[in-house]
């Protein structure tokens, strides 16, 4: 059994496949997908125990919207990673929700510490925004397709909030109407998700308004806690891609690293350049399995999946 929550994500139970839908071809993930991915994550995230939050070493906007590229490419593995004695199924099928939850929870730490002057930015957009939807609803209204009365009621926002609020509402009328108007209006529903999305950033923005130390700073942990998160989810995932696809050699075409590429130089020698093994211990009397040490991320760890 699963439950589905907006914008393709799935939250799966036992037995049940992830969506694995990628990112659009722009390179952005929509904020429709992020924010419900968060909240259904944000239990667990505020879990972690503040000391085991991971410390930031990659750019988790960019890391990401690369696995989220690459989960078609691990879901065909599924069905094999499944077999694998000791491997945690669930952070397979939580991976994609993770992630999308990371992604989300660094959107936030960028609202909260950014500028103030992108209030002022959110403001103006925000304002056209409102103008476009009024125009919109009475236009509708006098072809008798919407009742606008909420809209006539509606007077010049006075603050940041109230022109938010304004925004809202009026998304929700559209939205409330949507059957009878969406063949005919320009109006589309990838235009209702931006408006419904510049309200809550400008929200957001003004809970923090100030950008008080605290706030900023529980942001930033927030963040690193889904990052933790997310990385233990894609580590188990890749540790299992790593032994299926070891003699083939090609484990990065499906679970590329995480970690940032580092500048070479450009006369190092040949064997500097080859990519450290992982240490095998002698292989115990009576085991078919050679016992894998690996100090790195998403390498079989001492106890390889699958052994006996």
């Amino acid at each position: 059994m699963s439950n589905s929550i907006p914008g393709g994500v799935t939250i799966p139970g036992d037995n049940t496949t992830p969506s694995v839908t990628a990112p659009t071809l722009s390179g952005t993930i929509p904020a429709s997908r992020m924010r419900p991915a968060f909240e259904a994550t944000i239990e667990e995230i505020e879990a972690i125990p503040d000391q085991a939050a991971m410390k930031m070493f990659t750019d988790i906007g960019a890391v990401t919207i690369r696995v989220l590229a690459y989960l078609p490419s691990i879901a065909t593995l599924r069905s094999e990673l499944i077999q694998l004695r000791g491997f945690e199924v669930q952070k397979l099928d939580d991976l994609e929700r993770y992630t999308l939850a990371a992604a989300q929870a660094h959107a936030n730490f960028t609202i909260t510490s950014a500028p103030s002057t992108s209030m002022q930015e959110l403001d103006a957009e925000l304002t056209k925004v409102r103008t476009s939807l009024i125009s919109m609803a009475i236009a509708l209204e006098n072809y008798g397709l919407m009742d606008a009365t909420t809209v006539k009621n509606l007077r010049n926002p006075n603050g940041f909030q109230n022109l938010a609020f304004d925004v809202t509402s009026l998304v929700g009328l559209f939205r409330k109407n949507w059957e009878a108007i969406a063949s005919k209006s320009p109006i589309t529903e990838a235009s209702l998700i931006e408006a419904e999305d510049l309200a809550l950033r400008m929200m957001v923005a003004i809970g923090v308004k100030g950008r008080a130390p605290e706030t900023i700073s529980a942001a930033s942990l927030t963040r690193r806690k889904a990052l933790t998160l997310f990385v233990r989810a894609y580590d188990e995932v890749r540790r299992g891609v790593t032994f299926l696809r070891w003699y083939q050699d090609d484990v990065e075409s499906f679970t590329p690293s995480l970690a940032p590429n580092k500048s070479r130089r450009t006369e190092t020698k040949e064997e500097e350049l080859a990519p450290e093994l992982p240490v095998v211990a002698a292989v115990p009397a009576g085991s078919t399995q050679p016992v894998v040490n690996a100090g790195t991320i998403g390498l079989p760890s001492d106890e390889p999946v699958g052994r006996g």
